[in-house]
């Protein structure tokens, strides 16, 4: 199998790894798991081997953690056509087709909304001790209350059905205070979840505002060249001899500080500032909701409800009317901003008969439950196909 892969053999998870491999690889193609290889450096020597072969290419994704280091991937073989930087966004949805536990929409559906809120976070985070802090606070002083989880802090270890993703990724002993249930594959305790309203996902990469560099790599590629241009055509280097001007190429202090200006915008094309078309991020958290049938709000990257809505599943932005995160202190992070947008819908709710809300959003939460499945299947079969399409391509070319 032409593979380059970090991903642990042993594993419970590397059949599954395993035959998305088998799907996208032939003779000609080699695959690039960038899970764990976030550096292009670490397999440049590889790929250029290997596009060494007439009618080789190659596919660089990720599957089952974030794509790290998708900027500077993008930076090196955007402009590759044997090279395909595949930006698959739904390959949770597939894991948890495959592996999370079969509910049906009666087992799913409200007995109470006694917990205004539930929050499950696992491992401990700066945004997530955040989002602990303030929901702690609230059931503090609030009648109305919900529940949150936090590695460390308050974990829900009863009741949790067998499935493949229920031990602890850093620990087996539950008595350790760090200990926390790595409940991937089902929704819990389900006399918990069916007694909440609201579900706050807390996703994997930290909430990003949707903004964009200070210029697109196409300006900053403009603005290179002008720069390489001026070396030759810089009027401090501009002479007159025997009455005519002559152009020298730039020299000394003047050759250095065109330099270094070039140097920097080559590494601003390096860095991993959001923007609206970067790669977006989703996992169970997301699908939790979804598959259990309650609105939810993002904790993390917004850019997730756009990926939901085009993959054809209804988000809840407009029946919970939380106000748009405001960023009121640029020293401080997003999610900080985020938090406290959090808490004022929270405070909305407080307000709202929450029976008559869930009924509004009850058409979507149906159409979830019944089509995320379908989702999954469909978005693979597109990503596939779009692999053959640039293989069949590379190879006649």
């Amino acid at each position: 199998m032409l593979a380059i892969s970090k991903y642990p053999h042993e594993w419970a998870s590397y059949p599954m790894i395993k035959q998305v491999y088998d799907d996208i690889i032939d003779n000609n193609t080699l695959l690039v798991d960038t899970t764990w290889t976030q550096d292009p450096a670490e397999v440049q020597d590889n790929i250029e081997r290997w596009l060494n072969n007439d009618h080789h290419t190659v596919v660089i994704m990720n599957w089952w953690d974030d794509f790290g280091g998708y900027e500077k991937y993008i930076a090196q073989y955007q402009n590759n056509d044997r090279v395909l930087i595949l930006d698959y966004k739904a390959s949770w949805l597939n894991i948890c087709d495959q592996k999370f536990i079969n509910y049906n929409w009666n087992q799913v559906q409200p007995k109470s909304f006694e917990h205004l809120f539930l929050c499950y976070q696992g491992k401990w985070k700066h945004n997530r001790d955040a989002m602990y802090s303030m929901l702690d606070a609230w059931n503090s002083s609030h009648d109305k209350k919900g529940i949150v989880t936090l590695a460390g802090k308050n974990v829900l270890t009863n009741n949790i059905p067998a499935h493949e993703g229920d031990a602890s990724i850093d620990n087996l002993n539950y008595t350790d205070a760090n200990f926390y249930p790595n409940d991937i594959y089902s929704l819990g305790d389900i006399n918990v979840w069916n007694n909440h309203f609201l579900n706050i996902v807390s996703e994997t990469l930290s909430a990003q505002p949707v903004e964009k560099k200070p210029m697109s790599n196409e300006a900053i590629d403009k603005l290179i060249l002008e720069l390489e241009q001026e070396k030759f055509k810089g009027k401090t280097n501009t002479i007159i001899k025997k009455g005519k001007k002559i152009v020298e190429p730039v020299q000394g202090d003047n050759l250095n500080k065109l330099n270094q200006k070039i140097q920097e915008l080559q590494h601003m094309k390096l860095q991993d500032i959001p923007d609206p078309n970067r790669l977006v991020w989703l996992t169970e958290k997301t699908l939790k909701p979804i598959i259990g049938s309650r609105p939810f709000v993002i904790y993390g990257d917004e850019a997730i409800y756009n990926v939901l809505n085009s993959f054809g599943l209804e988000t809840f932005e407009d029946e919970l009317n939380f106000t748009k995160v405001t960023i009121t202190n640029d020293a401080l992070p997003y999610w900080h901003s985020q938090t406290f947008e959090i808490q004022k819908g929270l405070q909305q709710l407080l307000e709202t008969d929450l029976n008559d809300l869930y009924k509004k959003c009850l058409p979507k939460l149906e159409h979830n439950f019944h089509t995320w499945r379908k989702v999954a299947k469909d978005q693979y079969v597109s990503m596939i196909d779009k692999v053959s399409a640039f293989k069949s391509l590379s190879h006649t070319s």
